[in-house]
């Protein structure tokens, strides 16, 4: 075969352009991550005919083995194998020689980069250290004006400028925009180093970036609104629906109310129709794939012993899935005359908008039982708590379902007759109470009333879209109503809806004085 000149020269351009690619990922190399500071995960020898692991974070790579390494396109691939997956290494050479990109750890992207080097074993894990840094310099001005609290976060975010792992620090430092009084070249300038870092490492860090912006500046009405219009309206259109459906509906919610924040309406309502598609699509999957189980039906129990599960929990808490996903669940197998669910919100481990005062109160009923979020009682008894991922749900459930069949089995202490009707905005409740026995001297029985909304859709940061027998209110009171001597009560009471939404609304509005407000929207 005979080659023109021309493409003798072609020939030539792609095999140099290859071979320096290839030796740059040859030798020995560490694979640093860096997403909360630079931690080596590996220290690999590449070569084109055999690569080995020379040192690996056996903790978290237990009985590691190297996968493929490849380079292809300009593309380098490392993979790290464990008996329960791989991970792997995704980078190409940057202008100044570095070969940067992501290392995917169980499946998340984090900024890595594969450095050249002559070590035996990596180095231990220290990533702790700066966001230890962050806290310090937040605790040390924690009771100084929020000039001075943003000014020790812009310190560290010039301090870290070019490292990835500054991210959480540039969203805290913008976050602040609107009490710091930041002017708009500001935020601009703070926003051009942030996402030119990300960019070095990848695409998708880069878009992980613009979106923790939009959600750090979300709900500024200053210098900010008009940074996070344009930033949301450029994110808007890069998202793909079909991959990022979930990010992206975020985004358009974040687009809608700051159009809205400025006067743009008309670019307000037309976001608002294709939210209403994107939140269609999400409620559907959502259906489809919770619980990731079928919850059995049971026949309802005559003359059964019923029981109150309370469950507090929290829609910032991940490890609270597994209980309210658990829990939900137990509404599509017992009848509501056997099993009675009570889901109070508390502001654990962040602020929840589904939190109230009746809430907080019943929480210090059971004072140091509650110790945290998830905690679950039946029939006022510690039981069953601790929770997990949404894989762990199937198992809460069966382990909600086996001490409430412990409890149905015994006889009713008491009976119950509660009427309610509603008018308008005003809810009628009366009931007739009564003890299946004279109590004792030292029994002190007591009526408590409770309001909940069956379902609520508010998506916090674990995720979970709909919430279940939610409680509102306590008609009454958190602490009841005494029964009389002999065991008896006859008690009415009145709630007004319209006040009582916004008695909710004020507690939260209340709570947020003097914190950063609660990121997502209130339920309607």
């Amino acid at each position: 075969m005979i080659l023109s000149k021309r493409s003798r020269w072609l020939s030539l351009a792609i095999f140099l352009a290859s071979g320096v690619s290839v030796l740059a990922a040859e030798g020995r190399h560490k694979i640093v991550v860096m997403a909360f500071g630079e931690d080596e995960f590996a220290i690999v020898d590449i070569s084109k005919d055999m690569s080995k692991l020379v040192s690996v974070q056996d903790r978290l790579f237990p009985k590691a083995t190297i996968g493929s390494v490849t380079e292809k396109d300009g593309v380098i691939t490392v993979e790290l194998k464990t008996a329960v997956g791989a991970d792997s290494f995704q980078g190409k050479i940057s202008k100044d020689g570095k070969i940067r990109g992501v290392f995917k750890l169980r499946g998340s992207p984090y900024a890595a980069e594969l450095v050249p080097t002559k070590d035996e074993k990596v180095a231990e894990l220290s990533s702790g250290k700066v966001q230890q840094e962050v806290m310090t310099a937040l605790r040390d001005n924690a009771q100084k004006d929020m000039k001075t609290r943003a000014g020790a976060l812009k310190t560290l975010v010039d301090k870290y400028a070019d490292k990835p792992y500054a991210s959480s620090i540039y969203a805290q430092y913008l976050s602040l925009a609107d009490q710091a009084e930041l002017t708009e070249t500001d935020i601009k300038k703070t926003l051009d180093q942030w996402f030119s870092t990300a960019k070095e490492y990848s695409d998708t860090l880069y878009d992980q970036a613009r979106s923790n912006a939009v959600r750090a500046l979300r709900g500024k009405k200053k210098a900010a609104a008009g940074v996070l219009l344009n930033l949301a309206q450029d994110l808007d259109k890069s998202l793909s629906e079909e991959n990022d459906l979930e990010t992206k509906t975020e985004i358009a919610a974040v687009l809608a109310d700051t159009a809205r924040t400025l006067g743009k309406t008309d670019l307000a309502d037309s976001v608002d129709k294709k939210l209403k598609g994107y939140e269609g699509k999400l409620d559907a999957n959502y259906a489809k794939k919770v619980p990731p189980f079928k919850p059995e039906k049971v026949a309802e129990k005559k003359d059964a012993r019923p029981v109150v599960m309370e469950l507090f929990t929290g829609a910032q808490c991940p490890p609270c899935v597994a209980a309210d996903v658990g829990f939900d669940a137990l509404g599509d197998t017992y009848s509501h005359s056997n099993v009675i669910l009570l889901q109070y919100h508390l502001h654990i481990p962040g602020p929840d908008p589904l939190t109230n005062d009746d809430s907080v109160t019943r929480q210090k009923y059971y004072g140091t039982e509650v110790q945290g979020t998830p905690s679950t009682f039946f029939n006022g008894k510690s039981d069953g708590g601790g929770g997990g991922s949404m894989a762990g749900s199937e198992g809460k459930y069966k382990e909600f379902r086996s001490i409430i069949d412990g409890v149905l089995a015994g006889k009713p202490a008491a009976t119950v007759d509660l009427k309610a009707s509603r008018k308008g905005d005003t809810i009628e409740i009366s009931t007739k109470a009564k003890t299946a026995q004279k109590p004792g001297e030292k029994a002190k029985p007591r009526l408590r009333m409770v309001i909940t909304e069956e379902v609520v859709k508010y998506i916090g940061s674990n995720k979970l879209r709909f919430h279940h027998h939610v409680v509102r209110d306590m008609p009454g009171g958190a602490d009841g109503v005494s029964l009389d001597k002999a065991g008896e009560l006859t008690h009415s009471a009145k709630v007004d809806v319209k006040a009582l939404r916004g008695e909710i609304e004020k507690y939260v509005s209340d709570f947020e004085k003097g914190r950063q407000p609660i990121r997502d929207k209130l339920p309607a």
